[in-house]
């Protein structure tokens, strides 16, 4: 899970000569705050190729290489693993290189799934770039590619 939310956030002090505000009343510009939840799915994944995102658009393979990630399909022709060895191999003490070794990371014909991202495109309900939201959006990541 991600939250999305513009980053310009205005002082919580009231500017010199105006009053302050009543408690609950909006103190920043931000005027929506989007969480954006499906399972198995990252930041990256969903809006890391938006303009002016702050997102990945290549991974980092076991090996060292770094790769471009591909196109998601979706949906995904089969389940990349989640269980404690698919989380050790992918995490690989926590150089976060391990994500092509692990279990269900190819579909059966070869295409990469675990680096992968969606197009603009396929991103639902943003086929386009909404205005004041991507060019001001910031995920906060512990790691990875």
């Amino acid at each position: 899970m991600c939250v999305v939310a513009a980053d310009a956030v205005a002082s919580a002090r009231p500017a010199a000569g105006r009053a302050a505000r009543m408690p609950g009343a909006a103190t920043t510009p931000v005027e929506h705050v989007v969480i954006i939840s499906k399972e198995n799915r990252s930041f990256d994944e969903y809006f890391g190729q938006f303009p002016g995102a702050n997102g990945a658009t290549t991974g980092l393979m076991h090996d060292g290489t770094v790769v471009p990630l591909a196109k998601t399909p979706d949906p995904m022709p089969n389940d990349i693993k989640h269980d404690t060895n698919a989380f050790n191999t992918a995490y690989d003490k926590s150089k976060n290189d391990g994500f092509d070794p692990e279990g269900g990371a190819y579909s059966s014909t070869g295409q990469p799934l675990a680096l992968s991202q969606m197009s603009q495109g396929q991103t639902p309900n943003t086929g386009r770039t909404p205005p004041r939201t991507a060019s001001a959006t910031t995920c906060f990541r512990t790691g990875g590619a």
